[in-house]
């Protein structure tokens, strides 16, 4: 049954505000007693406040209902706070996953980056091995001896 927040219920059954189940079941079959179509023949105004006190009861004999009800009447902004708690979370989720989605896209530029670089077996390779620096400085000494006129390096 859903609960009608505009309704006081611990006045329908005339117990006070936070009373015991017990308490509750005792007042309601007062009322019941006193409201029953079959004691009150032909009186509409018994028979609905029959329905109401029944509502009351079913809401506040449940206690999970019992403990929703008691909490929206100690504090009657729970309901705001809770709504306003889920949206922060959904922001802060959703800055998450931003967050998260920024980083895969920097990792698919890394990754491309990697692709489309030049490699050794490549033609646009820029990898040179101390061997190939040897040799292009003994070569370079040769022909500066060659131009010099000076003995060249066996």
């Amino acid at each position: 049954m859903a609960i009608d927040w505009n309704k006081d219920y611990y006045a329908i059954l005339h117990v006070p505000r936070f009373s015991s189940i017990s308490e509750i079941k005792i007042s309601y079959r007062s009322l019941a007693k006193k409201f029953h179509p079959d004691m009150n023949p032909g009186n509409k105004a018994s028979e609905e406040k029959f329905k109401e006190i029944n509502s009351a009861y079913d809401i506040l004999s449940d206690e999970q209902n019992k403990i929703i009800y008691d909490e929206k009447l100690r504090n009657p902004f729970a309901r705001q706070q809770q709504q306003f708690n889920n949206q922060q979370r959904s922001q802060y989720q959703q800055y998450q996953q931003s967050q998260y989605e920024e980083y895969l896209r920097q990792q698919q530029r890394a990754q491309e980056f990697q692709r489309n670089r030049p490699t050794a077996s490549g033609k646009n390779s820029y990898d040179i091995s101390p061997w190939r620096i040897i040799f292009i400085v003994l070569i370079i000494i040769n022909l500066l001896r060659t131009c010099t006129h000076l003995p060249l390096i066996p």
